[in-house]
Parts: C-alpha cells; structure tokens; sequence
C-alpha cells in the first residue's frame, strides 16, 4: 500500500493552511480506510516527515519505521545546512538532484522514467512548502519520543543529504539503525532497488 502525499499523485491539492501538523491525520486516516491497525511505514525524502510524526503521534499504529534518505521534519542544523547548500547549487531545484549523475550516464531509459512519473505532480506552493523547513520542524528532543524499531537509510552519494547530515538523527532515536547503501544517490530504492530492498526487508524481518 503506497501513500501520496497532499500535492502528490492522486491526492488533492493541500488546504491553505495546510502544514505537517496535518500529516498524522492523513497516514491515520489512509490506514484506517485500509482497514490495518499497525503497519511498518517505509518513507522516502520527505515521505519522512509524515512516518516520523505518525511514529511519534500516533505510535500505536506504528510496528516499524522506515526512513530513507530524509531529514524527517526534525530541526536539526546539519541536515538543514545541507539541504540549504543543495538548494543553492541548484538554484532550488532540488527534485533535479533526486538521481546521480553516473545512473543518468549509464541508465538514461530508467531516468527518464523516474523525471516522467514526477510530471504529474502539481506545483508546490511556495508559502506551505516554507512550513515545512520552518516552525512546523520537530525539536530534536522528540526522537526519544519514537517507541519502534527504527532503520534510518542513506545514499552514499546523496547530494541532498549526504550520510553525515542525517546520522546524528538516528542516534537519538531509541531502538535504531543506521544504514548507508554504496553507490547510490538520493533515491536508492530507484537507483539500486535490489540492495534498498533487501536492506529494508532485513529490516522488517527482524521485528517480527
């Protein structure tokens, strides 16, 4: 079962005052329909913002957490200042730094395709996108707050968050792990689906 984010796929546009604090809702909202009472939540980028709140609001429907490749919502500097410094090599595109430039070299069908699933996406509103990097961030100390197993994923190569941005996070998080898969960039499950794959059901395998 997959989830779009509000803005995203087949989900609708975001309300006005729409912000992460709405985020629990939505993930309670999607299982509730579904009909599952506790589900591991795989989160990629900022897929990470929804499965890290949900885990701290809303931990009874959480078994595991997976986060991958993400900063998760929580304020925390390094994560931030690279964010900020990818931001800016780019000019704020930051979705053209999603694939590494050695996959768009040597698998240029595939980035192709990963570019053509993102088309149908809608614009970003600029005034709910700052929300989401501003004072709708979690302080650090709610990671103590995170009750289940935790796996937190990075690229080795990601330009976005390269894997010493993120790892302090997963250090405060109860019951984690840290892993960084070689070769790959920002979207590892895209770029080395094999490795990603098996790194996360090791993962779900090991919390029963």
């Amino acid at each position: 079962m997959a989830l779009d984010l509000r803005g995203y796929g087949a989900s609708p546009d975001p309300a006005p005052d729409f912000s992460p604090a709405n985020l629990t809702a939505d993930v309670v909202s999607v299982l509730d329909a579904a009909g599952v009472d506790r589900a591991v939540l795989v989160c990629q980028s900022l897929g990470g913002w929804a499965g890290l709140r949900t885990a701290v609001e809303a931990p009874e429907r959480v078994r595991g957490l997976v986060l991958c490749n993400t900063m998760a919502g929580v304020a925390h500097m390094p994560a931030l200042q690279a964010l900020g410094q990818a931001a800016a090599s780019v000019n704020g595109n930051i979705p053209s730094l999603a694939l590494t430039p050695e996959f768009v070299a040597n698998r240029p069908e595939m980035a192709h395709l990963y570019r053509s699933v993102g088309v149908g996406n809608r614009p970003n509103d600029p005034e709910i996108a700052k929300r989401f990097t501003g004072s709708g961030l979690l302080p650090p100390e709610r990671l103590s707050d995170v009750a289940c197993p935790t796996l937190m994923i990075a690229g080795e190569n990601d330009p976005i968050w390269p894997p010493a941005s993120i790892q302090l996070i997963a250090a405060q998080i109860p019951n984690s792990r840290f892993e960084v898969i070689a070769g790959a960039g920002h979207s590892p499950y895209f770029e080395t689906p094999e490795t990603f794959n098996e790194t996360v059901m090791d993962f779900i395998s090991s919390i029963g």
